[in-house]
């Protein structure tokens, strides 16, 4: 369950167009009539916490342009949120040894845990 302050931000999100219901609803600055299409996972992300298999969304305009694409160009989704306009959190750890590297991908909203990414430093 979601504390009051979670669905606080979430509601305040939502009120200024950072979270919206739908792919439909996502508004590119760049190109305010291109629509979005799904992009595919979180890159380099193995399966987010019980199993979900969130999508990325990129303005069909900007991919077409190719990348890097603006932060007002791309979404995500979060189980708690919806779709989320811009980009997600990027969590970098590493080991004390320096030898393991892991990533987490969080909500920049909410904070939920996306995915994650663990590897050797070469």
């Amino acid at each position: 369950m979601l504390d009051e302050e979670i669905k606080d931000k979430i509601r305040k999100a939502k009120k200024e167009g950072k979270v919206v219901n739908s792919i439909e609803d996502l508004t590119c600055l760049k190109h305010p009539d291109s629509s979005f299409v799904v992009h595919g996972g979180i890159p380099n992300s193995e399966t987010s916490p019980g199993g979900l298999n969130l999508s990325t969304y990129v303005c069909e305009t900007c991919r077409k342009e190719g990348e890097p694409y603006p932060s007002d160009s791309i979404a995500y989704d979060c189980p708690n949120c919806g779709i989320v306009m811009g980009d997600y959190f990027r969590l970098p750890i590493h080991s004390p040894e320096g030898e393991i590297y892991e990533e987490r991908f969080v909500c920049r909203i909410c904070e939920k845990e996306l995915g994650y990414n663990i590897g050797l430093h070469k």
